[in-house]
């Protein structure tokens, strides 16, 4: 029924990507070896993921530098606010994660929502 893939470590923090390549990158970058990885499979089916990625305390957000990706980020950073939820975005400069990877790019980690009741560290 879910047209969306969880890949789980039994964590409270989740990385959010579009693809299964997208995916298998994340898990290259040593910061996220802990993270359960929510792949949407497509920005269509974000809906149908939002209440799996509200069920955690910290979600990043890895979306495609496309305009689907960046609308669909926008769409979840609005829902993600009301939340109460850490919310990072994974910054690159490459059409997606992956790209980033095979290119070497580096990636930075920008905090945009932030948990008032609770600390990351």
């Amino acid at each position: 029924e879910n047209t969306y893939s969880l890949i789980r470590k039994k964590g409270k923090k989740v990385v959010v990507v579009e693809g299964l390549f997208d995916a298998l990158s994340i898990e290259q970058y040593k910061n996220f070896k802990n993270y359960d990885i929510l792949i949407l499979n497509s920005v269509n089916n974000l809906k149908k993921a939002i209440n799996e990625i509200l069920k955690y305390d910290e979600v990043v957000l890895c979306l495609d530098n496309d305009e689907a990706g960046k609308k669909a980020k926008e769409t979840l950073k609005e829902i993600l606010k009301k939340g109460q939820k850490n919310v990072y975005e994974v910054i690159f400069e490459s059409k997606d994660i992956n790209e980033a990877l095979c290119k070497n790019e580096k990636i930075k980690l920008k905090k945009i929502l932030k948990n008032p009741r609770k600390r990351l560290f």
